[in-house]
């Protein structure tokens, strides 16, 4: 449950930025420490690349990536796919501020 992962580094909460090692590509943060919104509404893929699918143009919930603090230690991977209504505040979703490429 949740307490394993609590427990092991003794935050009960959104740890704060850098606390941890980066991942392997020098990222800080990316998973298991807040939910991250992203940009697409909730629903079956809208399809087109695989490599970065795309939600429906609309829709009443946003996507969450990563897991937080609050999931179990299977929640954390970048993989994981959750929703919440937009306006939805909690200690445990955050947002990543990101650019493209250029």
């Amino acid at each position: 449950g949740d307490q394993i992962y609590q427990e092991s580094d003794g935050i009960l909460e959104v740890a704060p930025v850098k606390s941890f090692k980066p991942n392997p590509w020098g990222l800080y943060d990316v998973y298991g420490n807040a939910a991250e919104w992203v940009s697409d509404w909730y629903g079956p893929s809208g399809g087109g690349s695989r490599e970065n699918p795309t939600g429906p143009p609309d829709g009443a919930l946003k996507v969450l990536r990563g897991g937080s603090w609050t999931d179990s230690q299977f929640g954390f991977t970048s993989a994981l796919r959750d929703k919440a209504p937009p306006a939805i505040g909690k200690p445990s979703i955050g947002f990543r501020c990101a650019a493209d490429a250029q």
